[in-house]
């Protein structure tokens, strides 16, 4: 797990859902796509969620917080990851 992906994981089970969000902002403007965003951020802090939940090392508030009211929304809609933009 890469340092931005343990730092957004914190800011998630700290309940710190504008940290979170502005982690993932800040590595828009410093050049990431949406598809990097996407792959090398998003989808391991998800899997490690699920593996904590799996294991039973995060419980119920820790999950509905970091799934729950789209944290996603926050992510700019365009580019698009099918436009293969930047």
């Amino acid at each position: 797990v890469t340092q931005i992906v343990r730092l957004y994981l914190e800011a998630l089970r700290a309940g710190e859902r504008a940290r979170a969000i502005e982690l993932v902002m800040d590595e828009c403007a410093n050049g990431r796509s949406i598809e990097e965003i996407y792959l090398q951020i998003l989808q391991p802090a998800l899997e490690e969620i699920g593996y904590q939940w799996e294991i039973a090392a995060a419980g119920v508030p820790v999950e509905g917080r970091t799934l729950g009211k789209g944290h996603l929304r926050a992510m700019p809609a365009k580019p698009s990851i099918r436009s293969g933009s930047r």
